[in-house]
């Protein structure tokens, strides 16, 4: 290792990427996945009329 290293160049968060961002792939059984997907479209639906009213 050097005694010193200079990082008058750097630049500061070049490599940073918030967590929410992190895209990870989970593979789902069929079912699985459609069974999330209904209750997304449902969560979703709820959200829009609550919204109208």
């Amino acid at each position: 290792m050097k005694r010193e290293y200079d990082f008058s160049n750097a630049e500061q968060g070049k490599f940073y990427g918030p967590l929410e961002e992190l895209d990870i792939p989970i593979y789902l059984d069929k079912e699985v996945k459609i069974f999330f997907l209904r209750k997304i479209k449902n969560l979703i639906f709820l959200y829009a009329t609550q919204l109208i009213h």
